[in-house]
């Protein structure tokens, strides 16, 4: 079933909300194509459209339309979807008429900031969001640039413990600050990351293939 504004907003009691989940909470949207489901965040936005961002793999089993579920619940059906070519990411972009206005006001494209990630550091903590119920898991950075053979791309390397459902979902740090796109998790806790690095430069390549005015 697709996560609800309860499910994916709220943490189990005995874990007080932070600010920061609160705020990561507003940028997480939950996404079903096909018969798989995954998790997404909301990068940007303009005046008529929002931007997120997933992983690639979400959409394999995509044959008609992909839908967008957003913090309040509110489900959508994307407008515009590029995949990139060279790693597991995906573009998708919302019309905002689709959306009523206290559904996007509530909404929050993530925190990025390059001087951070570009400071990352092993061992350094990170929080893993996305999910049925968007907890945040722990993490900490096994290695911050190393290529991944499953993906055949370079990645941000964690250890952690991925749930299903969070694939397409954020690793943040500690402050928000987002850092890349969960893809996969091999038996051995080892969580490969799309650095945000990677997401900037494939977004400037979709920028000039159509999408959504």
């Amino acid at each position: 079933t697709v996560a609800t504004s309860e499910t994916m907003a709220e943490l189990p009691s005995e874990r007080k909300l932070t600010e920061t989940d609160l705020r990561v909470g507003k940028s997480l949207v939950r996404i079903q194509a096909g018969d798989l489901q995954g998790s997404g965040v909301i990068y940007d936005e303009n005046e008529d459209s929002m931007l997120i961002v997933t992983a690639g793999h979400v959409l394999d089993h995509n044959m008609s339309e992909i839908l967008v579920t957003f913090p309040d619940g509110t489900r959508v059906t994307a407008d515009s979807v590029i995949t990139a070519a060279d790693c597991d990411v995906a573009f998708l972009w919302v019309d905002k008429t689709e959306l009523s206005e206290e559904t996007w006001k509530a909404c929050l494209p993530v925190q990025t900031d390059r001087e951070v990630f570009d400071s990352l550091k092993e061992y350094e903590d990170v929080w893993m969001y996305g999910g049925d119920n968007g907890e945040p898991v722990y993490a900490f950075v096994v290695d911050p640039w190393i290529y991944v053979e499953d993906f055949e791309q370079y990645m941000l390397l964690l250890q952690g413990l991925m749930v299903p459902g969070m694939s397409g979902g954020g690793a943040f740090t500690e402050d928000g600050v987002f850092l890349g796109i969960l893809c996969g998790a091999d038996e051995e806790g080892k969580v490969a990351v799309v650095p945000y690095s990677i997401i900037e430069t494939e977004r400037t390549a979709s920028a000039s293939q159509p999408a959504p005015t």
